[in-house]
């Protein structure tokens, strides 16, 4: 039953993704290509650090499961992120594969402080 929840939280996470990358390129056409990737990389790792706080308590597995596992899981872009990351390499574009980088990793490290200073790992 635990590859269900977590099927299920991936799904919802996927389309999530999917929808929120759609309404920034919408908004923003000619953002670079790494924008809707950087929000929805920021935006999961806020919605990952929640869910832990809210979660501090014991809650059924098939809770955790569904909303860090397959929900966050199927939000999360990292993969995205490593491939815009070689493009940007071999494009040559070495200032904006650097600032990607660092926005991403230092927004999301900031992020989980922001909403979960107190979390114990």
């Amino acid at each position: 039953m635990n590859i269900v929840w977590v099927f299920l939280g991936g799904g919802i996470g996927a389309c999530l993704r999917y929808g929120l990358s759609s309404v920034v390129k919408v908004l923003f056409p000619t953002s670079p290509i790494y924008t809707a990737t950087l929000l929805v990389n920021v935006v999961a790792c806020i919605l990952f650090a929640l869910v832990l706080q809210v979660l501090k308590t014991k809650t059924s597995d098939a809770l955790q499961l569904f909303l860090l596992v397959g929900l966050c899981g199927g939000f999360s872009t990292f993969s995205t992120f490593s491939f815009e990351n070689l493009s940007l390499w071999r494009q040559g574009d070495v200032l904006a594969l650097v600032l990607n980088v660092v926005l991403s990793i230092g927004l999301c490290l900031l992020a989980f402080l922001a909403f979960a200073p107190k979390l114990k790992v």
